[in-house]
């Protein structure tokens, strides 16, 4: 998943709302156009470009390979394909021109892997993406597998989405405490209701959150956000398909920073806030979907 796994603000008395904005969730253009090679540097960009460089990894966060033969694409044409090990240039490497300041959403796919559609954010300047965690179909159903193995937990709906929560310190002390909702939303990007949501993670029916480990494995007796989960902090699944849905997110000592933000280790990086979901699809099933959405929310020390 972000997929439910991967690669699938906050209280003391108020919370902060991130509600996804209407319109088109998905990329401008999803059409394959051009690839832009393997992940090297080929010169600098043309004029109103700049270079996203990353690396894809497989499961689990930390201590999973890079992922050769990745397609990297961001619309409009832009693609790359990540690499083998080239001297310097680690493996599941790659190195793409993006538009400068125009918002766009990473898609990242391989057979044989879960899809990964990354929020959208836009680019300022040349920018390190870093590692973004990116599972096979195996991994994804093996979570799967644990999460369901709960019977408390409601069946995934593969008519529904999946979508990974990344919480980032930033001035936080910590990432541990927080309580995580998904409900459905409206248009705003922003909305702060002073924590009067009725919904929550409850019921077949809904959105279903669960927390992970620092190592990235699901705990389905976990009511809270744990210490060093960030890649990410939490799955949440059955999340209704689109762009029209709501995260709450709930911290005993910290806020959420309103979108849009620039990443604390990628500045370049800016996150916009748009965030979109797909149908995860049947894991099991060969050449099924399965697609999982990560998002990132940023927190901060009240004052």
């Amino acid at each position: 998943m972000g997929a439910l796994a991967f690669s699938l603000a906050f209280v003391g008395c108020s919370s902060d709302d991130t509600s996804t904005p209407t319109g088109d969730g998905g990329n401008k253009d999803t059409g394959t156009g051009n690839d832009a090679g393997p992940g090297v540097d080929s010169g600098p960009p043309a004029p109103g470009m700049v270079t996203q460089k990353g690396i894809i990894s497989d499961y689990p966060p930390g201590g999973g390979e890079g992922v050769v033969g990745a397609t990297i694409d961001v619309g409009n044409g832009h693609t790359a394909t990540t690499v083998d090990k080239a001297g310097t240039t680690p493996k599941g490497s790659y190195s793409l021109a993006v538009p400068k300041d125009t918002p766009y959403f990473m898609r990242i796919s391989k057979a044989g892997y879960t899809t990964l559609i990354e929020q959208e954010w836009l680019v300022t300047g040349d920018a390190n993406r870093g590692k973004s965690v990116f599972p096979d179909k195996q991994a994804t159903s093996l979570l799967v597998q644990v999460i369901q193995g709960n019977p408390s937990f409601p069946k995934a709906d593969p008519q529904k989405g999946v979508l990974a929560v990344g919480l980032i310190k930033g001035t936080c002390a910590t990432e541990g405490g927080a309580t995580i909702r998904v409900e459905p939303g409206t248009s705003a990007l922003l909305a702060d209701d002073a924590g009067t949501d009725a919904g929550s993670d409850a019921g077949t029916d809904g959105p279903k959150v669960v927390y992970l480990t620092s190592a990235a494995f699901p705990d389905t007796s976990a009511q809270k956000t744990q210490d060093g989960a960030t890649t990410p902090t939490a799955i949440i699944y059955n999340v209704p398909p689109g762009n029209r849905f709501k995260i709450t997110v709930e911290h005993p000592t910290c806020n959420v920073e309103p979108f849009p933000f620039n990443d604390p280790a990628a500045p370049a990086i800016k996150y916009t806030g748009n965030i979109v979901v797909e149908p995860l699809g049947n894991p099991a099933e060969d050449g099924g979907t399965n697609v999982s959405t990560f998002a990132r929310i940023l927190l901060s020390k009240k004052p």
